[in-house]
Order: C-alpha cells, then sequence, then structure tokens
C-alpha cells in the first residue's frame, strides 16, 4: 500500500500470499490498518520475508492477526509509528530459522503497546530511539528475547514467560526497564534481564523476575566510565542465580531489592 488510506478489515479478512514472499506491504506515511488476518509468508532470510512490511511513519497498527510467518511485523526506517494489540506467531520452524515476531530497525519514536508475540525467534529493536514498549505479552519456550539498542528505550508493564531470555539491553544507553514480570527463563541460557555493553540504564520499580537460570545478568556493562546500572526496587523469587556480575569494572549499583528463596 503506498497512499495513506485506512483499511479496516473488522476481523473479517484475510490476506495469505500461499508460502510466497511478503504478505502485505505498507510504504506510506499515515496509513491506517486494522482488524485483518495476514498469513503465509515465504521462508527467505535474503528478502526478509514477513507478513508485514512497513515503510513509513505515523502509521497505526493495530488489532492483526498475523500467523504462518516468517517475520512478523517489520519496521524498516519507520518512525512515530503505533503498533497496538496485535497477535503474531511464527511459522512452526527450528527456533535458528524463525524470523522475528517483531522487529524496528533504525526506526524511532515507536510505541509497541499490548501486543502478544508466541513461539517467534526474538522481538528486536536495533539502533532506535525513544522506543516505547509496553503491555506486551511474549511467550512460549521457543522465543529467544526481547532485545533493545542503542538509547532511551522503556519496558514496562510487559510478561514475558518461558523464554530463553527475557529481555537483553545490548550497547544502549539509557532507558527503563519497570513494572513487568519475568518468569521461566530456564536452560544454560536463561536469564531474565541481561545488559551487555550498556551504561545508564535502570532496572527497578517492580520488575517480578521469578524462577529463572539467572534474574539479572551485567556484562561489560557500565560500558563507560562513571556511568551506571542501578538494579533496584525488584523482587527476586526461585532464581538459580539473582544477581549476576561479571567483567565487572564498577557502576553497578543493587540496592532495594527482594530476594526469596534463595
Amino acid at each position: 500500500m503506498t497512499k495513506p488510506l485506512i483499511i479496516e478489515g473488522g476481523g473479517q479478512v484475510t490476506i495469505d500470499a500461499g508460502d510466497r514472499g511478503t504478505v502485505f506491504s505498507l510504504e506510506t506515511d499515515g496509513a491506517v490498518l486494522r482488524g485483518l488476518h495476514l498469513t503465509g509468508s515465504g521462508d527467505s532470510h535474503d528478502t526478509d520475508d514477513s507478513c508485514l512490511d512497513v515503510r513509513g511513519h505515523r502509521n497505526v497498527i493495530e488489532n492483526l492477526v498475523i500467523d504462518n510467518c516468517l517475520f512478523g511485523i517489520d519496521l524498516k526506517q519507520s518512525s512515530d509509528n503505533l503498533v497496538k494489540n496485535n497477535k503474531v506467531r511464527s511459522k512452526p520452524r527450528d527456533l535458528g530459522v524463525r524470523g522475528d515476531g517483531l522487529r524496528l530497525w533504525y526506526s524511532d519514536r515507536n510505541l509497541i503497546e499490548g501486543n502478544e508475540i508466541i513461539d517467534s525467534r526474538d522481538m528486536v529493536a536495533w539502533y532506535p530511539t525513544t522506543t516505547y514498549i509496553a503491555g506486551m505479552s511474549a511467550s512460549a519456550a521457543a522465543t529467544r528475547s526481547t532485545s533493545c539498542s542503542p538509547t532511551n528505550n522503556v519496558v514496562e508493564n510487559n510478561s514475558f514467560y518461558d523464554n530463553s531470555v527475557g529481555v537483553y539491553f545490548m550497547y544502549t544507553e539509557g532507558g527503563v526497564l519497570r513494572n513487568n514480570l519475568i518468569s521461566h527463563a530456564t536452560g544454560a541460557a536463561g536469564m531474565a534481564n541481561r545488559f551487555q555493553g550498556s551504561q545508564q540504564m535502570q532496572s527497578s520499580k517492580g520488575n517480578e523476575i521469578v524462577y529463572c537460570a539467572v534474574g539479572i545478568g551485567s556484562d561489560l556493562s557500565p560500558f563507560q566510565p562513571d556511568s551506571k546500572i542501578w538494579v533496584r526496587n525488584n523482587r527476586f523469587a526461585y532464581n538459580g542465580i539473582a544477581v549476576k556480575l561479571t567483567s565487572e569494572l564498577g557502576g553497578n549499583v543493587v540496592t532495594d531489592n527482594i530476594f526469596e528463596g534463595i
């Protein structure tokens, strides 16, 4: 779609690409896409086959049901969009060859709210600024992580269950993780929240981290001298390791947390 139209499916419209290519391309600004069932993308990582490609700004994408897709919703250089109340499920493939349920690449100031992602590889936000992720449910053992980089991302009021890694901040500066429930990140790489090469981050104000192999891990973080990683006001319950500091250079501040079942 290349014009700023309003397309309202009312939950009664299915667009099926027959397992070939990308199902729907949104290449405009200011459009509304609502109430559709998008299914049957191709399998090619070379062409990033997805159920929905977004290449525009200030669009509204909500109440979509997306399944049998390699990549679910894929935003590239697309800013100021609202992505709300969508349900995304991947193709039934081995984890290593699945795509991401939701991916943002060089896309700024997007609001990601109330989405459900199941059986996908990851939800990733690469090189955005000021992305707000709230009310999301990411679950099933095959979903690996929600990853964010680099600046001022807010992740709050989400539920992450049975994933390899709950939330992964990589080379991120600024931002907050708060009021999330992260549970059952188990296995050899299981971790609720990981900081890598990050600084000026807060994991604070009401995160519930329950039954994970590692609760919070900090690796080469904070990366810059005189910066901080704050871990405070969280509840850690029945984790293998509650807080793990690797390559500790100083600057991790762990305070006012509750530890249970140690």
